[in-house]
């Protein structure tokens, strides 16, 4: 189900943020919105009437043929870019968005479960927070058609079915320019990295924290829960106060000194020190993406966050098997040594950034 929507949206979301620079920035909300919107009809269709669970897998690629949420989050992020000409700003309005996607996770993730439960019951209690998925999304679906005000209209001459809008990439990199884009290139390399670690590294750890010696119980995941959920508003914080020197918020948010702390991990107290110090990590790629767009033009912003949406999918598809492989791998030789592996990673994107 999830290569069935990653697959696709691996494609389209270079292409919507194309299109989004030539035809419109708006384009680039509405159409993941309403492929997410298609995707939670069929999927309330399936728990409400009981059809069989390979209905998901078109559901799913009809959202990965409108970007995921992925091609959402990144045409989000050139939105505000449009909005954020100038001044330091762009760095705290993109560390908000952040900020908000990372806590309404968490808090879905600890109550929206057991208050559907307690109120509904059984089966009202599983349908029913679908079909109520659904009319959130239609309202999203239509505000951003009439409310959200166009911040990049269409440019003259700009046409739907055209070759420009397949290749504006490579224009990114290959047009003449003041100065050198290799620099962009290698942040976009480095974001790739961190998302793929950043993305995986939660995963990995209640994994290796939930079997022995540990065996943590139900109440201890929640509460880590919530310290991350935490994280991304001190990562909010931490953007606003230091945004006037964002490569030395990606140095040292990087997460590479709580990958080593979690590596040693022995006890609950260890652990929630961990995560103390790696509050931040989640602010490197926020930073970086703002970095990357003040160097490019407004007319590339669609397609610069397109890439780094393609890079978000990618990492989806590509870091969560290998991540997992090597942990089963490496267990017999030492179990905490995929956060050692995480915080070379991050070290390396730390010297790239930097």
């Amino acid at each position: 189900i999830q290569l069935a929507g990653g697959i696709p949206a691996l494609i389209v979301t270079v292409l919507i943020g194309s299109l989004s620079d030539k035809l419109g920035r708006k384009l680039n909300l509405i159409i993941p919105v309403a492929g997410t919107l298609a995707r939670l009809i069929l999927a309330a269709c399936v728990v409400q009437f009981n059809l069989p669970l390979a209905v998901l897998i078109p559901a799913s690629f009809i959202n990965g043929l409108t970007g995921n949420n992925a091609a959402l989050i990144g045409g989000s992020f050139a939105y505000i870019a449009d909005i954020t000409v100038e001044g330091t700003s762009r760095y705290f309005r993109h560390a908000i968005m952040t900020a908000v996607l990372g806590i309404v996770l968490q808090v879905l993730f600890l109550f929206s479960p057991y208050f559907w439960f307690q109120a509904l019951g059984f089966p009202a209690g599983i349908s029913q927070p679908f079909w109520f998925s659904v009319g959130l999304c239609a309202f999203c679906l239509l505000y951003t058609i009439f409310a959200i005000k166009e911040t990049w209209p269409r440019q003259p001459g700009s046409q739907l079915c055209a070759l420009s809008n397949i290749t504006g990439f490579i224009q990114l990199f290959r047009g003449k320019r003041k100065t050198p884009r290799w620099p962009l290139g290698v942040l976009l390399f480095s974001y790739f990295l961190l998302f793929g670690v950043n993305n995986s590294v939660l995963g990995v750890f209640l994994t290796y924290s939930i079997g022995p010696p540990f065996c943590w119980a139900p109440d201890y995941v929640g509460y880590f829960q919530v310290a991350i959920g935490g994280g991304a508003f001190l990562s909010m914080v931490a953007i606003k106060l230091f945004s006037n020197y964002p490569y030395g918020i990606v140095i040292v948010s990087t997460g590479f000194i709580d990958s080593i702390q979690k590596s040693f991990h022995g006890d609950a107290l260890n652990t929630f020190s961990a995560a103390a110090v790696g509050v931040v990590q989640s602010s490197s790629t926020t930073v970086l993406r703002t970095i990357m767009s003040k160097m490019v033009g407004q007319g590339e912003q669609g397609i610069l966050f397109g890439l780094t949406s393609f890079a978000n999918s990618l990492s989806g598809v590509a870091f969560a098997p290998l991540w997992n492989l090597v942990y089963a791998s490496t267990i017999p030789i030492m179990p905490g040594m995929i956060f050692l592996i995480f915080a070379g990673v991050n070290l390396l994107c730390a010297i790239l950034a930097g």
